[in-house]
């Protein structure tokens, strides 16, 4: 764990990483300047405080954003989860580019699967027009669009099967890593409550899991946050990002397992 000083300075090698590339965006730019860009993350600031973390298992990896928090965690070994054939592709070159050029190297296992709470299930995918970054199994519902009216679906949803995270985590053999303190982290657009349901008994080998969360539904049929609260509170984790008095309606929230087994 982090000492409080630690703590500050990895926070600030991140705010001025992301000052950097906010010169590339005028208005972010000017929002990392006034500091908003790491002080507000309660997310961040949880996992922060609790690395380094040995192995991270990313649902929802998309073109591997969080990397530079990751390495800053001390992640030694990253699974990168993510359903869209295309992307997976891109994620795939994307971070043997960005690897390369390391000194210090994270090892990366990169899978391709559409994670719910059942194996070989077809279901349709849709596909946004930010890059792929809000594509989901669910389909978008009213708020969606009056919240954020520059996104929409392009063409029509993919057609893909779906996989147990057990089944998943099983086939990379992630019960026999000697990792001590894995985080869990599912940003997958609404569904993260099957994903959670497809965990089994797996949950037992993480330490921390962070989830996406919201209290109004983007999508349809979509995980409200009172469902992976319950969810996380039968298996003894905590809430550890946030207090229950002030949880924004759409966020990422941390959860931090109350009694973890290191021997396991």
């Amino acid at each position: 764990m982090l000492s409080s000083n630690d703590d500050e300075g990895v926070k600030m090698e991140i705010f001025f990483k992301r000052l950097l590339k906010g010169f590339k965006n005028p208005i972010e730019g000017f929002l990392y300047i006034l500091g908003t860009g790491w002080k507000t993350n309660k997310a961040e600031s949880s996992l922060l405080s609790n690395s380094p973390f040995d192995l991270v298992v990313h649902v929802g990896g998309h073109l591997a954003q969080e990397l530079d928090l990751y390495r800053i965690l001390g992640v030694q070994h990253i699974v990168w989860i993510e359903a869209d054939p295309s992307t997976y592709v891109k994620l795939e070159e994307k971070l043997k580019i960005l690897e390369e050029v390391q000194v210090k190297k994270i090892k990366h296992t990169v899978i391709n699967a559409t994670i719910s709470d059942e194996d070989g299930k077809e279901v349709d995918f849709y596909v946004f027009n930010n890059k792929g970054g809000s594509s989901s199994i669910k389909k978008p519902g009213k708020l969606m669009s009056k919240t954020y009216p520059h996104l929409s679906v392009i063409g029509e949803p993919l057609r893909l099967k779906t996989s147990r995270l057990d089944t998943i985590l099983s086939s990379i053999h992630f019960s026999k890593n000697k990792s001590k303190k894995n985080l869990l982290v599912l940003d997958i657009q609404g569904n993260e409550g099957a994903a959670l349901k497809g965990l089994g008994d797996c949950h037992k080998m993480f330490s921390m899991i962070q989830s996406e969360i919201s209290r109004k539904a983007l999508y349809q049929d979509s995980t409200m946050f009172i469902d992976i609260d319950g969810w996380m509170k039968e298996r003894d984790f905590k809430l550890l990002s946030h207090s229950y008095l002030y949880i924004p309606w759409h966020c990422d929230v941390v959860y931090q397992k109350k009694s973890f087994d290191l021997t396991y």
